[in-house]
């Protein structure tokens, strides 16, 4: 479900109705109040404002793509103009990761030897570095990548 926010000060609230228990005047102990309000509030999908900044086709960087997973979004100066439409000021964060071919990466790493590697990563530019997580280890072959290419997962993420 689209991430939904609320606007902030874009609550209005309206009585439509109210019942005293008892006439003005008159005397009682206890007196009820039975009230009809209309609320209203102005919301906002995230999601929208961010596909309307990505269509605006702002560029990035040479040899970085987009982190789908991470964007921020604020208003700020939130205000009714004179026409009574709400406007306000969207700020969107977006981070950026390396553009890298884990495919090639891992085709070249195959059956090399963790130092080797390491070697091969550090002539891979924009990457800071690397995590070897070996899910397998068989007694023959120590700290060896695997052989065979749908045996190795690479992950860029971000620091």
């Amino acid at each position: 479900m689209p991430k939904e926010k609320l606007l902030e000060g874009s609550i209005q609230k309206e009585i439509v109705n109210k019942k005293f228990s008892k006439e003005v005047g008159s005397e009682a102990k206890e007196l009820n109040l039975t009230i009809n309000l209309k609320i209203t509030a102005l919301i906002y999908k995230e999601d929208d404002l961010i596909k309307m900044a990505e269509n605006e086709k702002v560029g990035s960087k040479p040899g970085f793509v987009l982190d789908q997973r991470r964007k921020n979004v604020r208003l700020t100066d939130i205000r009714n103009d004179k026409k009574g439409n709400t406007v306000a000021q969207a700020h969107i964060t977006s981070f950026f990761l390396p553009e890298i071919d884990t495919l090639r990466i891992a085709s070249s790493l195959k059956g090399k030897t963790y130092s080797e590697v390491d070697n091969i990563i550090k002539d891979v530019p924009n990457l800071g570095g690397l995590e070897i997580i070996n899910d397998i280890t068989l007694p023959f072959i120590k700290d060896r990548i695997p052989y065979k290419d749908n045996n190795i997962s690479i992950q860029v993420v971000p620091r």
